[in-house]
């Protein structure tokens, strides 16, 4: 429900293996990044596999919200 900016590149592996651990990969790996027009703020990522990456390739997606709220991250219980 926002007007965004939609921006798309490629980068390679090397560039986005700390972000997905290496789960990623192939030469040229497309991000598309929605952003919000207003703010600035990034709303969506996108991160795709070439297609010759394999047989299937991945494709991820993250909706980011809550831009500048408080967050409060709770120690889990590991006794379990």
């Amino acid at each position: 429900g926002r007007d965004a900016v939609k921006v798309v590149g490629t980068v390679s592996e090397d560039i986005i293996k700390p972000m997905t651990s290496g789960t990623i990969q192939g030469e040229d790996i497309t991000i598309t990044l929605w952003l919000d027009v207003e703010t600035h703020d990034m709303l969506r990522l996108q991160i795709d596999e070439p297609d010759d990456a394999n047989d299937n390739p991945a494709s991820w997606t993250m909706t980011l919200t809550g831009h500048n709220s408080d967050l409060t991250i709770e120690k889990p219980d590991l006794d379990e």
